[in-house]
């Protein structure tokens, strides 16, 4: 089973990193848009250029509801790991170089600036930073 699918890319993620390159609103390597239980967050407002992206992103794949938005930033020579939680992930790279890696058991890719990626969380999974600078995306839980 391929764990990794390519929807595309966007080519403007100058505008969105312009907006959340000197934000206050990082809660460590976070921002915080939506949460599921509680609804949008103050960031969303804030934050306005990524809605576009978000919506049409739902459209595309006939989402019937959406979860958790969020920007994570994986500082260089970092990893972070996620729980299988049977989740559809949609990652929107804001920023990536060579070096980043997207794994999930035998299967990994190589994430580019602009590319949009879905995949389905069933087992732990781990993205790696191993470029000269942090990797931004722009994370969006979708149900189908």
């Amino acid at each position: 089973m391929q764990a990794f699918l390519k929807l595309g890319a966007i080519t403007a993620t100058s505008p969105i990193m312009a907006a959340i390159q000197f934000s206050k609103l990082w809660e460590g390597n976070e921002i915080h848009l939506r949460d599921y239980e509680k609804g949008f967050l103050p960031a969303w407002g804030e934050l306005a250029v990524l809605q576009e992206h978000v919506w049409n992103l739902m459209r595309g794949v006939q989402a019937v509801r959406l979860g958790d938005v969020l920007i994570e930033r994986i500082p260089t020579g970092t990893a972070t790991k996620i729980k299988g939680e049977g989740l559809m992930r949609h990652e929107i790279v804001l920023q990536a170089g060579p070096g980043c890696l997207m794994r999930m058991g035998k299967e990994g890719i190589g994430p580019e600036t602009g590319d949009v990626w879905a995949w389905k969380v069933l087992e732990a999974a781990e993205r790696i930073n191993e470029s000269a600078d942090d990797w931004i995306s722009l994370i969006i839980e979708l149900e189908r």
